[in-house]
């Protein structure tokens, strides 16, 4: 979630909360600050196109990016950010019901943290739920040619050209989740996992975002942002595509 920025939290502030996390997360390092995000429904921001925005300040406020024993499980906290990440490698992603509890229990321990402190109440503003989705090469695609096959809904007939071959594409689309509730972003590149010479895959990023006025509504916007990528993963994916995924869950 995104809120007000508190002024006072300093990064002495950030290291007393990572040691009242506990023994569970005993890893944490130091990060650049998440520049603020706000979701707006004005012609501007409608057809504002995205921009990268260099922050040049001479605070020295940080963010901190915490993570458990087996680094799979990751906060971060800035001044006006909490984020509670699974960064697992080569793992199924976690239910959204498990990890929606831990987050909930997070943002009370992070609330109570401030009120104990004088650092007034936590006032939220956004809320924002993401999904990373790197389809290997070898699985449901073999070549740049069959990625229409597999991500029809948003490719269509991307390669249908009878003068050159199709090599790449990458992509953002961005709809609103109505009305007004936010905005659902989809970002698809071509990349390497892990590094350079790593595998292949399509990354498909689905970010749902929006407004909030208070803890209530962020766990109420998480829900509906839940809902709109679950569904929107399945309307641009093929049938195909969805039954090698079922075979592979059942397999394990």
């Amino acid at each position: 979630m995104q809120f007000e920025n508190i002024a006072g939290l300093t990064n002495a502030h950030l290291g007393c909360f990572w040691q009242s996390l506990g023994a569970d997360w005993p890893h944490v390092e130091d990060a650049a600050p998440i520049e603020p995000t706000f979701e707006r429904f004005d012609e501007e921001q409608l057809w504002a196109p995205d921009i990268f925005k260099l922050r040049v300040s001479s605070e020295r406020a940080s963010r901190i990016r915490v993570r458990d024993e087996k680094r799979s499980a990751m906060i971060q906290v800035q001044r006006d950010r909490l984020h509670y990440n699974w960064v697992g490698s080569g793992q199924e992603y976690p239910r959204y019901e498990a990890v929606l509890p831990k987050y909930r229990e997070l943002a009370k321990q992070f609330s109570e943290f401030l009120q104990a402190r004088g650092l007034g109440p936590l006032r939220p503003n956004q809320w924002e739920l993401t999904y990373v989705n790197n389809i290997l090469q070898g699985t449901v695609w073999d070549t740049p040619a069959d990625w229409p096959r597999v991500l029809p809904g948003l490719l269509g007939n991307v390669t249908a050209a009878s003068t050159a071959a199709f090599e790449n594409v990458g992509g953002t689309w961005r709809y609103e989740i109505a009305p007004r509730a936010g905005r659902l972003h989809v970002e698809l590149t071509h990349v390497r996992v892990g590094a350079a010479s790593g595998p292949h895959a399509l990354r498909l990023v689905l970010t749902a975002r929006g407004p909030a006025d208070g803890i209530d509504a962020v766990f109420a916007g998480l829900n509906k942002g839940h809902t709109a990528i679950v569904t929107m993963f399945s309307e641009i994916t093929s049938q195909a595509a969805h039954a090698f995924w079922e075979r592979v869950v059942w397999a394990q």
